[in-house]
């Protein structure tokens, strides 16, 4: 793919979001957290840790109930296995930087890739991670 396909593919990926949006009346912002959530989640799913996690949370029931007007900014997932940082760290970042045979519009930054622990005291542990995307500029 040239350039200039890329450039405009993203440019129409863009703009179908900026219509999504408007048309729904929907804060842009969200619109784009949204997009790169369901883009990282297609990541996952074709990734080597596909069958590591389970999608749960406000994005299962978005899935479930089709309403797609309840507001999340994230993305809530249960793991098997260790909540070991840096072996997570290592997955995210290797979601991140896989490359896919069609362009989305969508880079998610690996380096940006931050995980620590919460919920430290209570019987079940959990890891937040936080990761950086860019609409746009994927390259």
């Amino acid at each position: 793919m040239s350039k200039n396909q890329k450039k405009n593919i993203t440019a129409s990926i863009q703009q179908r979001l900026k219509n999504y949006s408007q048309t729904r009346k929907q804060d842009h912002g969200l619109t784009l957290v949204c997009y790169a959530i369901e883009r990282f989640l297609y990541r996952l799913s074709i990734s080597e840790y596909q069958d590591q996690f389970i999608l749960k949370g406000a994005q299962l029931f978005r899935i479930w109930t089709n309403n797609q007007y309840r507001p999340t900014r994230d993305l809530d997932l249960l793991r098997f296995g260790s909540p070991d940082i840096s072996e997570l760290t290592k997955i995210f970042q290797d979601i991140c930087i896989i490359k896919l045979d069609f362009e989305d519009g969508i880079a998610f930054l690996p380096e940006t890739v931050h995980a620590q622990s919460i919920r430290e005291d209570n019987q079940y542990d959990g890891v937040r991670i936080k990761l950086e995307f860019r609409i746009g500029k994927t390259g």
